[in-house]
């Protein structure tokens, strides 16, 4: 039974070395089925979502008089919305920056996982607004309702664009071929 590679190894049977010594990719890929829409188009909206969301989810974290200040019920879920947006951040410009065609493992690491890290933001972004609306409950009415409004109403910019994202990525069309 061959043990499975992990790491900087994962894809080193997907290359062979020529005659000069050069290492050439021959594993196969994956291509930008155009179905009305251009590869970069698609690209570049995925990416704007992906920014917008992005800087909502660091602006929630700013805004001073929430339960971002002293609230581990707040804060943790918050944490993982962050984490889980640099993910996915990292997955969407990873397959932006792929070219065409990607090759197999680039878009297993990216097309095949942008799904969950969205869902795990989305996620994340509804704890951290559930606990600021435990946070208020719980504080009553010493709480200025100005910094919670503008926190839910980026959690709600979060949650969207994340989800889009995730959406927009299911009716992008790949055809895998063959590349030897």
């Amino acid at each position: 039974m061959a043990r499975r590679k992990w790491g900087v190894n994962a894809h080193t049977d997907e290359y062979q070395r020529t005659a000069t010594g050069e290492y050439v990719y021959t594993g196969s890929y994956y291509a930008y089925q155009d179905r009305g829409k251009s590869r970069l188009r698609a690209m570049a909206e995925l990416v704007a979502l992906w920014a917008v969301s992005f800087a909502a989810t660091v602006a929630a974290g700013c805004i001073p008089g929430t339960g971002m200040e002293d609230r581990a019920y707040a804060v943790l879920p918050y944490a993982v919305q962050l984490a889980a947006s640099v993910s996915l951040g990292w997955g969407v410009l990873r397959l932006a920056a792929g070219g065409d065609p990607l090759r197999a493992y680039v878009y297993d690491e990216t097309a095949g996982r942008i799904p969950r890290r969205a869902v795990v933001t989305a996620a994340g972004c509804a704890l951290a607004a559930l606990g600021e609306l435990l946070g208020l409950l719980l504080a009553g009415e010493g709480e200025s309702f100005l910094p919670v409004i503008c926190y839910f109403g980026l959690e709600i910019l979060v949650f969207s664009g994340t989800i889009l994202t995730k959406w927009k990525l299911s009716k992008l069309c790949w055809e895998k071929t063959d590349g030897n």
